[in-house]
């Protein structure tokens, strides 16, 4: 079922959207990933797929935290008002160990964080996080 699932990768920064398409190459995956240049450029996103009936259950959004303008956290905040998107399936991929940026996201239902770290560990996180959703998307 993981190799039907569309995904949205909403980080701002070119070279970890590079190294995620990598991973997602890795899973076989890379067909049905679509990218997003920061948080603002992820809801345009989401809400262009919703307006064209195009954003269909299930799907997964990986989240950076640390953007410009609209950050992780705003980013939620708006999916989670919003009736279509409140039930979004979210992991935040970023590289704050801080406790308090668990424990928001965490509040904000997230479904797993994530660290960003080396190649090899992402590919092991994103099988992981797909596996999990999988589970909970059957």
């Amino acid at each position: 079922m993981r190799d039907e699932i569309p995904i949205l990768v909403v980080d701002d920064d070119e070279i970890d959207r590079r190294s995620m398409r990598r991973v997602f190459d890795k899973l076989g995956m890379l067909g049905q990933v679509e990218f997003a240049n920061g948080g603002a450029a992820g809801i345009d996103h989401l809400l262009q797929k919703l307006l064209s009936k195009q954003l269909e259950r299930p799907y997964l959004i990986v989240l950076d935290i640390n953007m410009p303008c609209i950050n992780g956290f705003d980013f939620l905040e708006m999916i989670r008002e919003d009736a279509k998107l409140r039930n979004s399936c979210v992991f935040i991929m970023t590289t704050s160990l801080d406790a308090t940026d668990i424990g928001r996201a965490y509040a904000l239902d997230v479904a797993g964080y994530l660290i960003k770290d080396c190649a090899s560990g992402s590919v092991l996180q994103a099988e992981i996080m797909l596996d999990r959703y999988a589970e909970l998307a059957a």
